[in-house]
């Protein structure tokens, strides 16, 4: 189970919904800090369920952008990329549309779609 909201101050049919999801979960997953705390202080939720990945961008260490960039031929280019599960509501035409704009002020813009058709929709 992830959890996206951990409540500080449960209601008692919220508390009653989070100690059954608790007791029938294998594994409850959290995305910050605060809402592990809260689960294991406020609900009593067992430390060998909880796991916590961060939610937001990991902090790695700085690389040269052009490491990248000379890996997809676009050495000496703006870059603007989507990535991900495509699909609609991506936003990639509203992109394209702009780009013409874009391009007659930073001609050297490479627009880059980097992933792959959502399963959902190569299903359909």
């Amino acid at each position: 189970m992830t959890l996206h909201t951990v409540l500080k101050e449960p209601n008692p049919d919220q508390r009653c919904v989070m100690d059954e999801l608790l007791e029938v979960s294998d594994r409850v997953v959290v995305m910050a800090h605060k809402a592990e705390t809260l689960l294991k202080e406020v609900y009593g939720g067992p430390c060998h369920k909880i796991t916590l990945i961060p939610h937001g961008v990991p902090d790695v260490p700085f690389l040269d952008p052009n490491f990248y960039k000379d890996q997809l031929g676009a050495e000496g280019r703006l870059v603007v990329m989507t990535f991900g599960l495509i699909g609609p509501g991506k936003g990639i035409e509203t992109v394209i549309e702009a780009l013409r704009d874009v391009v007659n002020k930073f001609p050297k813009v490479l627009y880059i779609v980097l992933g792959a058709t959502h399963p959902h929709i190569r299903q359909q």
